[in-house]
């Protein structure tokens, strides 16, 4: 089983929140996704399999597996929030043309003396 399957269900358990299909779905869609997706990214690749599975489901198990340390939310554009399966401290870079997010593993200089 996924390393962030697990987590979410041993961390999901521990809270006392229940273990649907569509939750375990959105815990496999995360799995090693470095697309950073939205939740109506994630909702359209559910409902391939869960047809009936809403959007709110979806971010009621963002917000819990968020709550959870999980994975990060990403709020790159004013209306539209990304999800990191990847919780630990790291950078990201946004393409301006394209908007794709990259994770940057690099620690970057300080930056000393800004205003």
């Amino acid at each position: 089983m996924p390393l962030i399957e697990q987590k979410a269900l041993y961390r999901f358990k521990e809270a006392g929140l229940k273990i649907t299909p569509q939750r375990m779905a959105i815990f496999r869609i995360l799995e090693g996704n470095t697309s950073h997706p939205a939740a109506d990214d994630i909702h359209r690749e559910i409902v391939k399999s869960f047809p009936n599975t809403s959007l709110a489901t979806v971010y009621n198990t963002l917000a819990s597996l968020q709550e959870l340390g999980l994975i990060r939310e990403l709020t790159i554009e004013a209306d539209r929030r990304h999800f990191d399966p990847d919780a630990t401290p790291h950078h990201h870079i946004i393409c301006s043309i394209c908007r794709r997010i990259e994770d940057i593993s690099e620690e970057l200089p300080q930056m000393t003396g800004l205003p």
